[in-house]
């Protein structure tokens, strides 16, 4: 289910392009999950934060927003 792949791919993940690539297939897969549902486009994103096992998505989502090269390698 959606909850378990989130915890899965949110798990072990050490560096910032995967961490990267991660946090937003995560919030890809929240978006069209929601949507394929009729929910709010918003509805699981707080399951993607609260359900991996990393909580520094909001740092993630800083650098994605500094970086062009970072968004770029993991585009």
């Amino acid at each position: 289910d959606f909850v378990h792949r989130l915890e899965h791919h949110g798990s072990g993940i050490g560096n910032i392009e995967s961490l990267a690539a991660v946090f937003l297939r995560n919030f890809h897969q929240a978006y069209v999950a929601a949507k394929a549902q009729g929910l709010p486009d918003g509805y699981y994103y707080p399951l993607v934060h609260c359900g991996t096992s990393f909580g520094n998505y909001k740092e993630v989502r800083g650098y994605l927003l500094q970086s062009a090269k970072l968004r770029e390698r993991v585009r």
